[in-house]
């Protein structure tokens, strides 16, 4: 028995191969990007593979956060694979985004707002500035109302975020970002249906915001008559000649 178990095990030591990868989890990634990344090309043995190994070669792509690797018995391994969230677009780098982290990698995504004022290298793969980041982890936890009307965030100081109505909310220093952004949603959500030009809460205890002024109308110059037909001159009045003297 001893010995039919022990070549059970070599035989499939030696004979089990993979014959399939299957990869789960991608949105955004061509799945065979992600095999490509693996290293796996099909007909390795199964059991000989190392899986962390597999997992770190695929987790060196920018847009993937993490990934396990497992055997699904007799020839499959499966690859499963979670994305970086785009949080916002990179102010000046067309078809890159940040995660709440500060990752720096590709995204198509056009509904998020663009961050502004950041720094860094700006390629995929390299993290933003450290205080990017803070805005970045602060702004993942803003109510949803705010990061679904946003269209800029502006890191700063004073940091910003601009609304799709152009209302500023204006949040000043980099602390207390969550409780400022509650309060300036309570803002909002009083004056509702009022146009506002913006929204300060430096003080969260204390909002202030103002009402967005008409346009003021620009006095337009009164237009000038229109010209008639010219006037006929007058014909000049014939001068009488005086009658000759008589030399009588």
């Amino acid at each position: 028995m001893l010995m039919l178990l022990v070549g059970g095990v070599a035989y499939a030591v030696y004979a089990l191969r993979v014959d399939e990868i299957r990869v789960t989890g991608v949105r955004t990634l061509d799945p065979r990007q992600v095999i490509e990344a693996s290293g796996l090309k099909g007909g390795e043995r199964i059991l000989w593979i190392r899986l962390s190994s597999i997992a770190r070669r695929i987790e060196m792509l920018p847009s993937v956060e993490s990934v396990t690797a497992e055997r699904s018995f007799p020839q499959t391994i499966v690859l499963n694979v979670s994305e970086r969230r785009p949080l916002v677009r990179l102010g000046g780098r067309g078809g890159l985004a940040v995660d709440a982290q500060g990752y720096v990698f590709p995204s198509s995504v056009a509904s998020i707002p663009i961050l502004e004022g950041w720094r860094g290298r700006g390629r995929p793969g390299t993290l933003v500035d450290r205080a990017s980041i803070v805005v970045l982890r602060a702004y993942a936890e803003f109510p949803e109302r705010l990061r679904t009307e946003a269209a800029r965030l502006v890191v700063g100081p004073p940091m910003q975020l601009v609304l799709r109505d152009g209302t500023e909310i204006r949040f000043g220093f980099h602390v207390d970002l969550v409780e400022k952004a509650r309060a300036a949603e309570a803002v909002l959500a009083e004056e509702s249906g009022t146009k506002l030009a913006y929204v300060d809460v430096r003080a969260p205890n204390v909002p202030v915001s103002r009402k967005r002024e008409p346009p003021t109308p620009v006095p337009t110059s009164a237009p000038a008559p229109t010209p008639g037909p010219a006037a006929s001159p007058e014909p000049a009045a014939a001068r009488e000649t005086p009658p000759a003297a008589s030399p009588f």
